[in-house]
């Protein structure tokens, strides 16, 4: 059989990387919340909660539309201690994908207690990235190429009417009142790809008038289909200034997002190998090898998410305080699993043998032959802490807007989902430390389009590293491993820095 021919078959033993949130959760929605490293889910930021905490929406001062850049560089040390068996050369973890993408949001005011939004984020160069990797070579799940998904989503916030509706033609006094403090109801839901593949090929062994050998490979047919996978998000929000006026600005926030897995699922892989007598006589017998394998693919995966938010946003300041929780107990790993077909077939090996009695089908099941192992996952609670200090504003000749600025700083602690397992798992995971920095410009914009409002924020990520306690024991029944652990192997882990700008315009 031809070196594609194994090569496609043995997709059903290749596993694709752990693929774990996204360039949303992991950096921030928006360069103001990245300038605070992610915290900030109970502050107004236009459009930027549409993903994360929709019922801050509520919070817009204006409509405003942004565009976001976010750029960066990922750098993960090599493992120390492990020596690749199979023959390549590829390090250990590779080079990761590294983050790139352009960010579109946009809020709209409906009526004083109801606004729309709409967030999409394109990741550059790729629109979407899947990669397969053994499972069994170290591999660094969080920060390999999860920033590679696009994605969008839609939203709404609801004003709750606590202290009452104004009356039509009611002075300017009844709806400050009405509006002081405020309860917001939100949902959304984030758009992404789930893909579905067939594949029909043809392996044809020839020779031609040199009497040389080759398999003609036929690929019959192929079959992609793209469907929407969604992710709802809820969320809540109450300040306290709706219960005594002092308090307004005080808040505190809740949203919880459903669990989601983008799915590559099934790729039906058939595979027919005929004229095999032609390539060596030891086939003489053999009339033709069938495969039918059903692979499941899993990719990006997001687990059950609460984060409560509790901030202080003044005239002059702001501060801000998140807590997460991630259900990574439950993790779904992405790797390739075989799996049935769509109308319940299961994957086989046909050996089809030309004797004189007829043909005589020999039938094996095709199973995986590498897992993952689940047990160290457990839930996990980030925590995030900023704040931003506004200047005063500052008149401008000509201008009937004043330049206002602000600057922000934050921190945030993403403990590791899993601990070291002795085994044949190698997935890489660590704790990570998230330090943002970042600053705004609002100036006067053109008539009907002001103010223009310019961010830009930086973001610097230590992740910690682990060991690699692997034994004799929990390696013994690993059948021709694809790489050796000696007594001290560990992994270090690594360093990231992510940065960029936007650009706010109101209408």
């Amino acid at each position: 059989m031809s070196q594609r021919a194994l090569g496609l078959l043995g997709l059903a033993l290749l596993l694709p990387a752990p693929a774990i949130a996204s360039e949303s959760d992991m950096f921030g929605p928006s360069l103001p919340r990245v300038g605070m490293a992610g915290a900030g889910a109970a502050l107004a930021d236009h459009g930027g909660p549409t993903v994360l905490a929709p019922a801050a929406l509520g919070l817009a001062e204006q409509d405003m539309v942004r565009m976001h850049y976010l750029g960066g560089q990922l750098m993960l040390d090599d493992v120390v201690g492990v020596t690749r068996l199979d023959g390549k050369d590829e390090a250990m973890p590779l080079e990761p994908i590294q983050p790139s993408g352009v960010t579109v949001d946009l809020v709209k005011t409906i009526t004083p207690f109801f606004r729309v939004a709409a967030w999409v984020n394109v990741s550059l160069p790729y629109l979407y990235f899947h990669d397969s990797k053994d499972p069994w070579v170290p591999y660094a799940g969080r920060w390999q190429s999860r920033y590679a998904r696009s994605m969008g989503g839609l939203g709404a916030s609801i004003r709750v009417p606590l202290r009452g509706i104004p009356a039509a033609g009611a002075p300017k006094e009844a709806w400050d009142d009405a509006l002081q403090g405020g309860l917001w109801v939100g949902a959304s839901f984030t758009l992404r790809p789930r893909g579905v593949i067939d594949i029909d090929l043809d392996l044809v062994g020839r020779t031609d008038e040199n009497d040389e050998t080759r398999i003609d490979t036929v690929l019959r047919d192929v079959d992609l289909i793209a469907e929407p996978v969604f992710r709802p998000v809820f969320s809540l929000l109450f300040d306290f200034g709706t219960l005594y006026a002092p308090l307004e600005g005080l808040r505190f926030g809740a949203s919880y997002q459903v669990e989601s897995t983008t799915e590559i699922n099934p790729i039906g892989l058939d595979v027919e190998v005929r004229g095999l007598g032609e390539l060596n006589a030891l086939f003489s017998l053999v009339e033709r090898i069938q495969a039918q394998v059903w692979l499941g693919l899993f990719d990006f995966y997001d687990p059950h998410q609460l984060k409560l938010s509790l901030a202080w946003e003044h005239e002059r300041f702001a501060l801000a305080v998140d807590a997460q929780w991630n259900q990574w107990s439950a993790l779904a790993p992405s790797f390739g699993r075989v799996v049935r077909g769509r109308d319940g077939q299961e994957g086989r090996l046909d050996l089809v043998l030309d004797t004189p009695s007829g043909e005589n089908v020999l039938s094996y099941p095709v199973a995986g032959g590498r897992t993952v192992d689940s047990s160290a996952f457990h839930d996990t609670w980030d925590i995030s802490v900023g704040g931003e200090v506004r200047l005063p504003p500052r008149p401008l000749p000509k201008g009937d807007r004043p330049m206002t600025a602000a600057i922000r700083a934050g921190y945030r602690f993403q403990p590791a989902f899993m601990e070291p397992v002795d085994g044949p798992t190698a997935l890489l995971e660590s704790d990570t430390h998230s330090w943002g920095l970042g600053a705004s410009l609002e100036l006067p914009g053109p008539q009907g389009f002001s103010p223009l409002i310019f961010d830009g924020a930086l973001q610097v990520l230590r992740m910690e590293g682990m060991d690699l306690p692997k034994t004799g024991q929990g390696m013994r029944d690993v059948i021709e491993p694809p790489v050796a652990y000696s007594s001290d192997a560990s992994w270090s882990g690594g360093w990231g820095v992510v940065g960029g700008g936007s650009l706010g315009v109101a209408f």
